[in-house]
């Protein structure tokens, strides 16, 4: 387990800023990015490296647990109205076929924070761990 006494100052304001902003995931897998970064991210790139990892790692799941990522991402985006499931969309068809730019984060993080934190605590919270499954596993695979 991630602690924060063993993080330095810049380490520990990068955590916490993210751990504000990215309610779908945890302190921990928010420390698991952090740890593979050369030096602190801002939240938003955090959200980029963890939304990368998870897309790379979700392989790592059972069949099962997968599926139920697939459903709990899902229940996320029906707490957002349809143009802003629609800016996500576009958003996540961006990251298929190219790199995107830094400016495309910042919104795409707020929408899923939106969501995330819409959402009943038990379904977020295994949102937080099954992402957390993938993302580990992601950082684990090169990019």
């Amino acid at each position: 387990r991630l602690r924060m006494e063993a993080l330095n100052d810049v380490a520990q304001e990068a955590l916490r800023a993210a751990t504000e902003r990215l309610p779908h995931l945890t302190p921990e897998t928010i420390g698991l990015v952090l740890a593979r970064a050369s030096g602190a991210l801002a939240p938003p790139e955090v959200f980029q490296v963890a939304r990368e990892a998870a897309d790379r790692g979700v392989h790592a799941l059972t069949p099962a647990d997968a599926a139920e990522l697939d459903a709990l991402q899902r229940e996320l985006l029906e707490h957002l109205r349809p143009p802003e499931r629609a800016r996500l969309a576009e958003y996540d068809r961006a990251r298929s076929s190219r790199v995107v730019f830094p400016f495309e984060n910042p919104h795409a993080l707020d929408l899923v924070a939106r969501g995330a934190r819409s959402m009943p605590a038990p379904s977020r919270e295994r949102l937080q761990t099954l992402l957390g499954q993938a993302v580990a596993a992601g950082l684990r695979d090169p990019p």
